[in-house]
C-alpha cells in the first residue's frame, strides 16, 4: 500500500538541521503577574517530507538507549519521534547537537541567568511538536545538575 505525503511538504537542506522548536521566557512584568519567571518551550507540527516519514517510523524503541534518563529500562517510544529528538550530525554547521541538547543547554542557561526566582517550564506543541514536546526530560535532568 502507498501512501501519498502531502504536496505542500518543503524540502530541507539537511535531514538534521530544520528550525523545529524555540524557546521563550518571559520578561519582568509577566513574571510579576504570574509569581514566577516561566519558560516556554514549543514546538512545530510536521512540515517537511522527512517529518512525514519520520512520522510513519511507528516501532517502538527503548528511550534509555539514547541516553536520555529513564528509570524504568522499559519505557519506549516511537522510533521516528526519538530519532527527531535525538539525532545529530558533527559535519553539519547547524546540527553538531540534537535538539535535545540545544533544548537543555538553553533551559539550563535561562535556568542560571534567573537563579533567585520561582520559575516554571511550559512545553508545548503541535502535531509532531506534541510528541516531541512528551519527550522532554528537562526537568528531571536540570534538577539533577
Amino acid at each position: 500500500m502507498a501512501v501519498s505525503l502531502p504536496l505542500l511538504c518543503v524540502q530541507v537542506w539537511s535531514k538534521n538541521a530544520n528550525w523545529i522548536g524555540y524557546v521563550a521566557i518571559s520578561n519582568d512584568e509577566t513574571s510579576k503577574r504570574l509569581g514566577r519567571r516561566d519558560i516556554t518551550i514549543s514546538w512545530r507540527g510536521t512540515v517537511t517530507r522527512l517529518e512525514w516519514i519520520a512520522d510513519l517510523m511507528d516501532f517502538l524503541h527503548p528511550i534509555s538507549s539514547n541516553k536520555i534518563p529513564c528509570p524504568d529500562p522499559n519505557v519506549k517510544v516511537e522510533y521516528g519521534f526519538l530519532d527527531l529528538y535525538t539525532d545529530k550530525d558533527e559535519n553539519c554547521r547547524y546540527c553538531k547537537f540534537s535538539a535535545r541538547e540545544q533544548i537543555l543547554t538553553e533551559v539550563k542557561r535561562l535556568v542560571e541567568k534567573y537563579p533567585n526566582e520561582k520559575m516554571s517550564i511550559t512545553v508545548t506543541g503541535h502535531s509532531l511538536g506534541s510528541a516531541l514536546a512528551i519527550l522532554i526530560d528537562i526537568i528531571a535532568t536540570i534538577v539533577q545538575d
